[in-house]
């Protein structure tokens, strides 16, 4: 297990009722090997369930990105390991990244981010005084404990429709709007970046925003603000997917999903960071 991960999947595991087969890197993708071949350009990531549901595993964004490339005319053979853990916040993949994805040797780290990851304040950090790190309960918050309660109150925002969806997101995920989480989650940020900085291996946010902000009004939300501000003084790139989504005319979303990308969701996403990645190749060549 890897330290301030609370929960990790079996290698090899095969879901009984849904499409994914964990492979031995514990992850809900195609199996790859744990040490890259010479010359491929390895992307690792690393976010919650946006990464890997809402839409077929060959249709996922991580999966689209890995086939897109190449036909971009791509310098070098790409590999793309979804790393997404459904449920995982801003401290279990900050941990991910740094006690497990850098093992893979990546070149690019790609930090799927969504405003629930930032209900920090559900955990507390405690450093102990031999360097270890370890996450104990800080309130106690019905959602993150009932299987039921999160059954009950998804269906019931699925027939209530949008507005009641994003009260419940609110309250079920109290750090979505509390300056200390943000404060919090930017530690665990540049923590990350700065690791990853001395190790020469590049680092791009992607803010997938919640469906209610692409039908909204179109203003700049404060959460995506607040953290393209951050990451812009920090030097640290940036894809933030609402206005390319609110410029679309498509379906983006799962039907009665709040947060879950589609299918076409996903590949207009992929199309957003294959752009970067084509870019950001060709200035470092």
């Amino acid at each position: 297990m890897v330290p301030g991960v609370k929960y990790e999947r079996i290698p090899y595991y095969q879901h009984p009722f849904y499409p994914h087969r964990v492979n031995g890197l514990g992850m809900w993708d195609k199996d790859y090997p744990a040490h890259k071949d010479k010359g491929v350009f390895r992307i690792v990531v690393v976010g919650d369930s946006i990464s890997i549901s809402g839409a077929p595993p060959d249709a996922t964004f991580p999966e689209a990105i890995e086939h897109e490339l190449p036909c971009r005319d791509f310098p070098a053979p790409v590999e793309v390991l979804n790393a997404g853990v459904s449920g995982y916040d801003v401290l279990q993949e900050a941990a991910y990244i740094q006690g497990r994805a850098l093992t893979l040797e990546p070149d690019l780290i790609l930090w799927q981010i969504c405003l629930n990851d930032f209900h920090v304040d559900v955990y507390r950090i405690q450093d102990c005084s031999d360097g270890s790190v370890i996450i104990l309960p800080k309130i106690d918050n019905i959602f993150q404990h009932s299987l039921l309660y999160r059954y009950l109150t998804g269906w019931i925002s699925i027939a209530t429709g949008r507005a009641a969806s994003e009260r419940a997101f609110r309250s079920n995920y109290p750090g979505y709007d509390v300056p200390e989480n943000w404060a919090e989650a930017r530690a665990q940020y540049s923590r990350t970046a700065d690791i990853l900085r001395e190790r020469g291996i590049l680092l791009l946010m992607v803010l997938v925003p919640l469906k209610s902000q692409v039908l909204g009004p179109n203003t700049d939300p404060e959460p995506q603000q607040s953290l393209r501000s951050w990451a812009a003084a920090q030097k640290i790139p940036v894809i933030d997917l609402l206005p390319i989504f609110r410029k679309s005319s498509l379906v983006l979303y799962s039907p009665g999903d709040l947060t879950h990308l589609n299918s076409e969701g996903h590949r207009l996403a992929a199309n957003a960071i294959c752009d970067w990645v084509v870019k950001i190749r060709r200035q470092l060549q």
